[in-house]
């Protein structure tokens, strides 16, 4: 967010990385404002939600995406269906080592493994989507953070396979690589990265990121101020630096659009709840500081001090 904190330079905005499961029961126990989740809420973390009167309101950033770049020449791996994606890209004892043990009648090609780094979120994105559970990568994977190199050397390895971005594969594309795009066979045949296929849910390496924002926080200056920067043309770099697909500059207007009827509501709710609050404090004082009546002061008790006083002897 370091469009956040130059814009805003009194602010502070904390970031904390979790996992979705505890981002979302953080958020949900009013102890986060804006999550940033791979899926929307589910019904049940809805209900946590509103069991404690949190009231979620959710924008799409788009969507993160492992995009596959192999040899332009071997039509091997032209597509690769999930299961043959696991055995290559994951670590275990039985890892194969060569194409033709992935795949029947495969060449007998070394498999040669390219990402921009071992520690890159795409990568965790491959690895995770074609496996049933937590998964982690071969630690035989080559790292270079220059996407044209990987091309470059997926180019001269007949086995080798590369995963980035699709912006940074269609550059390579662009760059004259003899290199081409994998499409994933997820069950239902291959398919090959684009818009609409990573839109409609059909290309089997994305991922949503989805905004997530607590509704009665909003009448913070500091949340508007960051949810504004996020939803921001200015950041809009920053979105496709970060690999995301699906989000345009037209859908970041109606997005803020919406956003300042949501501040507008949030700022009139804020107002009122300061009033009952106000109203209640004042009932309060009002309430303490009115006197009750004393016995003294009534005119029996003034009447029996009075015949008391005539009884009473001198001494």
């Amino acid at each position: 967010m370091a469009t956040f904190t130059t814009s805003n330079p009194g602010a502070t905005l904390t970031e904390t990385y979790v996992g979705g499961l505890a981002g979302a029961r953080e958020f949900c126990n009013g102890n986060l404002d804006i999550v940033v989740l791979t899926a929307p809420l589910s019904e049940e973390q809805a209900a946590n939600c509103a069991n404690l009167d949190i009231v979620p309101v959710t924008y799409t950033l788009g969507a993160q995406v492992a995009v596959l770049v192999s040899n332009a020449g071997n039509a091997d791996l032209a597509c690769l269906t999930t299961a043959q994606l696991r055995q290559a890209w994951t670590a275990s004892a039985e890892a194969p080592t060569n194409w033709s043990v992935v795949g029947e009648g495969f060449a007998d090609n070394e498999i040669v493994l390219f990402a921009l780094s071992k520690g890159d979120v795409l990568l965790d994105l491959l690895v995770n989507s074609v496996s049933d559970g937590a998964a982690v990568a071969r630690d035989t994977v080559n790292e270079n953070f220059d996407p044209l190199f990987l091309g470059a050397a997926v180019n001269n390895v007949p086995g080798g396979l590369a995963v980035m971005s699709l912006a940074q594969a269609q550059d390579v594309l662009a760059a004259g690589s003899a290199v081409q795009v994998v499409s994933v066979d997820a069950g239902d045949g291959c398919v090959a990265p684009s818009v609409e296929t990573i839109a409609d849910g059909s290309y089997a390496l994305s991922q949503p990121l989805v905004l997530v924002l607590n509704q009665t926080t909003l009448a913070s200056d500091v949340v508007q101020s960051a949810v504004w920067t996020i939803l921001s043309d200015v950041n809009y770099s920053a979105v496709e630096g970060a690999g995301l697909v699906g989000l345009d500059l037209d859908t970041l207007v109606s997005q803020r659009i919406a956003l300042e009827a949501l501040f507008v509501e949030a700022d009139a709710l804020e107002a009122e709840r300061f009033a009952a609050e106000a109203a209640a404090i004042a009932t309060q004082t009002a309430e303490a500081v009115t006197p009750e009546p004393t016995v003294e002061g009534t005119p029996a008790a003034t009447e029996e001090a009075a015949a008391e006083a005539t009884a009473t002897p001198a001494p």
